[in-house]
């Protein structure tokens, strides 16, 4: 009877020590995530911009659809490099989204998949390891032609490497953008 008195009383301790730890929010916590409603994407040539494209689906995924989506334009044999920027709007003031996407670059890289179009982007920064990230990239258009972009952010903690599949990990955003090459 003491031993189970003695077992219910430590029982009973570690509910009250556990149940009264606070979680505290932390800008490295890798499981933790930002909405992100906004993917704004700036095209630059000789450092001008020439054109910026929008994403924004401002009260996020789910819900009502996307509030803009641009279709992007751009011209044959061009190179243009292009800058993301992230935003959430599910807060006020808005969140941009891109310095914490930096700070945790060794847990996220972006893709740009295109398809029914030749175009190419180049990853042009790296995280602290030497892996691409894809906030900033350049673009590389040949031939005429329509096709579709997706966009996926990957968070992939611990895993990340410098080759991986758009596929590792799980994904932070995942849209699709038209593109036309003239």
């Amino acid at each position: 009877m003491k031993r189970m008195q003695v077992w219910m009383l430590a029982a009973l301790s570690a509910v009250i020590v556990l149940g009264s730890c606070k979680k505290t929010s932390s800008p490295n916590n890798e499981n933790e995530h930002e909405a992100i409603t906004t993917v704004n994407m700036v095209f630059k040539q000789n450092g001008n911009t020439v054109f910026t494209y929008v994403f924004d689906d401002p009260d996020g995924d789910g819900g009502n659809p996307p509030a803009r989506k641009d279709v992007i334009a751009l011209g044959t044999n061009q190179t243009y490099d292009v800058e993301l920027t992230l935003l959430n709007k599910t807060k006020n003031p808005v969140s941009d989204v891109t310095p914490a996407i930096r700070n945790q670059a060794t847990a996220h890289e972006l893709f740009y998949l295109f398809s029914g179009i030749n175009l190419m982007a180049q990853k042009i920064d790296a995280d602290a390891n030497g892996f691409p990230i894809g906030l900033r990239t350049r673009w590389i258009t040949t031939t005429a032609g329509n096709g579709t972009m997706r966009l996926k952010l990957m968070h992939k903690p611990f895993v990340k490497g410098a080759n991986d599949s758009p596929d590792k990990g799980h994904s932070d955003i995942d849209i699709s953008f038209d593109v036309r090459v003239n």
